[in-house]
């Protein structure tokens, strides 16, 4: 028997966390002994995320750190040298040294037996496994294509991924995560954005005749409120981060991982000042929600920590072909729903192999509750998705999110464990038929530089072979048409502000970041910041000696037509610089003065486009000499609007 009661404890772990919680104990107690008189060994930070992830849930873990003489500090266990035995230290690793090479040993004597048996017996006949078979042992298991036989369930590198997102995910349920997520998080502001288009949907279903499914669409309105505040008020996307010392862009250097905090940190270097810095590629939320930048990994962290905040059954989805996103369960619906904050997608399950033209193999989904292979509700064609999922066999996945389901539903109540059953049976019926195409699935990647999804192969252009410069943005010609709710009122609101660089629309205020993306054309035209002066205007790009900007509204589809227009298009000019405003239907325009108009000379058109050219200015910064919409970097009120009235032809 042990000497070290703990240690004995640590074997009632599935086999994966007492190897995995074994080999961070020995390497602990490694470090005291080697650097006996170095503090930094002997204080274990409570947010670390090994300590926090993987000792804090682990059964006999913490009663093995108490026992050699760890404290708790205020945020961190301490190992004071007074109560620091090196003898006892020894003693403790020496003993869970041994028991590891037993436990290995003896598994390993399992497994050749079990593989010599079923080398000798008659082979079982292979079956395509079902969607979802990595869910539930009554699945019947199938042997991939193409699969290393050496590979082990303790061995597999795809298979600890697994394990360390199952763990990674139950930061979400500290209740420190949850108050830093609560803080950010503008609820009232949000709720009243979704009440006000609630009731335009309850109006409308009214007048129509037609009912709805309030419920379902309350929290369809939620979360698209929700990612729309995420992507465009609150996280940012960084592709490669500006020159902390003259604002001028980076490229990337090398990859380092922190030893300590096994963080991975990308290294960059500035072009034109040769200085280097550093972009942390954080893991934990809580810092997350501080830093508020990233890309798809920390977005979808982020957010799920959020969701998780508010009390959502929420899960975070790590694909393997490199994406990451949110499912949301909606109770009204009785399913888990894709919600994309990098993208600003909901139930758009299809975006990506559809839209991106991913090869997808492994989507797997974790949550403080559950594991589960939701890989078929992102695919249409599951026998040709089959052929790819080469990383395990689907025996050793099945098994891997059996061990770890059984893991964080240990100390569930036998009810929630019910429940969360029946849950997942429907849920397995649901990922059993292939997805269906659905409106917004075809679109390419929106978030991330255009190089940078070029170099993927996710946008349009890259997947069409379609040329373009990279100095130009890319964006398809936008054309503004009515919603359902501008109809109703005979209204169309138009709002940018260029400080936030938001387009808003009302009156059902959709929000939309970057001036490129709702405008027709754009030609040798970009939105310049003065850090300096702290302004943000549109002006030429830099030597050209013209440019271009128009926006055009579309009612033909809604038989409906242009009432009266009223057009704010400020300018600010230097030296000879010009801006000429025009607004046209077909032939006839009308010419905009002094940044203001209000017509009806377009009274009865079907469509309309307002055009800005930019010319004119003096010396090497003629460009800047016409600007449109200058505004503070802090503004967050309209610099430019088109407001139009609607009539019946």
């Amino acid at each position: 028997m042990s000497m070290f009661k703990c240690i004995e404890s640590l074997e009632e772990n599935p086999a994966e966390v007492f190897l995995q919680v074994t080999s961070i104990l020995l390497r602990l107690v490694d470090n005291v002994l080697h650097y006996p008189s170095d503090p930094k060994y002997r204080k274990l930070r409570l947010e670390n995320k090994l300590i926090s992830t993987v000792i804090m849930p682990s059964i006999g873990a913490m009663e093995c750190l108490f026992e050699i003489g760890f404290q708790e500090g205020e945020d961190a266990l301490l190992l004071p040298p007074e109560s620091t035995s090196i003898e006892k230290l020894k003693r403790f690793r020496e003993e869970i040294a041994k028991r590891r090479s037993k436990y290995l040993k003896d598994n390993n004597s399992t497994n050749n037996e079990t593989s010599q048996n079923k080398s000798n017996g008659n082979s079982e006949r292979q079956s395509t496994p079902q969607p979802g078979a990595a869910a539930t042992s009554q699945s019947r298991p199938v042997m991939s294509h193409n699969i290393n036989s050496n590979s082990t369930q303790t061995q597999n590198p795809f298979l600890e991924k697994l394990r360390q997102h199952s763990a990674m995910v139950l930061q979400y349920e500290e209740e420190d995560t949850k108050r830093k997520a609560l803080a950010v998080l503008p609820l009232i502001e949000i709720n009243e954005r979704v009440e006000r288009r609630m009731r335009q949907h309850q109006q409308h279903a009214r007048k129509s005749g037609q009912p709805i499914n309030e419920d379902s669409l309350q929290e369809t309105l939620f979360f698209t409120e929700l990612m729309c505040w995420f992507k465009n008020d609150f996280f940012e996307w960084v592709n490669s981060p500006k020159c902390s010392q003259c604002d001028c862009d980076t490229s990337f250097v090398e990859t380092s991982t922190t030893l300590l905090e096994s963080i991975r940190v990308e290294v960059y270097k500035c072009g034109k000042c040769s200085a280097k810095l550093t972009f942390p590629r954080y893991n934990e939320a809580k810092k997350l929600l501080e830093t508020r930048k990233g890309r798809c990994g920390e977005w979808a962290n982020a957010f799920t920590a959020v969701v998780r905040a508010l009390n959502w059954d929420a899960r975070l989805v790590s694909d393997e072909s490199d994406h990451a996103w949110t499912e949301v369960y909606f109770k009204s619906e009785g399913r888990w729903v894709h919600c994309d904050p990098c993208e600003c997608a909901l139930d758009k399950p299809l975006l990506y192999e559809k839209g991106w033209k991913k090869q997808l193999s492994y989507v797997i989904g974790f949550s403080c509750e559950d594991v589960q292979d939701v890989t078929w509700r992102y695919s249409a064609n599951h026998s040709a998705l089959l052929t790819r999922r080469r990383l395990c066999t689907e025996q050793q996945l099945v098994r891997t999110i059996e061990e770890l389901n059984h893991l964080r539903q240990t100390n569930l109540s036998s009810a929630r464990r019910k429940a969360l059953a029946k849950r997942t049976l429907i849920e397995l019926v649901q990922l059993m038929l292939p997805a269906s195409d659905t409106e917004g699935d075809t679109q390419g990647r929106q978030s991330g530089s255009l190089a940078w999804r070029l170099a993927r192969a996710e946008t349009s252009l890259a997947q069409s072979g379609s040329e373009i410069s990279l100095g130009q943005e890319e964006n398809k010609a936008y054309v503004w048409t009515p919603t359902a709710e501008e109809v109703r009122e005979k209204r169309m609101v138009i709002n940018y502000c260029t400080g936030t660089d938001l387009y808003s629309r009302g009156p059902v205020e959709e929000r939309v970041r970057g001036w490129r993306t709702r405008t027709f054309a754009a030609e040798n035209i970009f939105r310049k910041e003065e850090k300096d002066w702290k302004t943000a205007y549109l002006c030429r790009t830099e030597n050209s000696t013209e440019g271009r900007i128009s926006w055009q509204v579309d009612l033909t589809t809604s038989e409906l037509r242009v009432g009266d227009v009223e057009v704010q298009c400020p300018a600010t000019t230097y030296e000879n610089g010009t801006v000429l405003w025009l607004l046209c239907s077909g032939d006839k325009c009308v010419r905009v003065s002094d940044g203001h108009m209000k017509t009806s000379e377009l009274r009865g058109s079907s469509n309309l486009t307002l055009t800005a050219t930019l010319k004119g200015g003096k010396g090497d910064v003629a460009w800047q000499h016409a600007q449109l919409f200058r505004q503070p970097l802090n503004a967050t009120d309209t610099s430019f609007s088109l407001s139009l009235s609607f009539i019946s032809p």
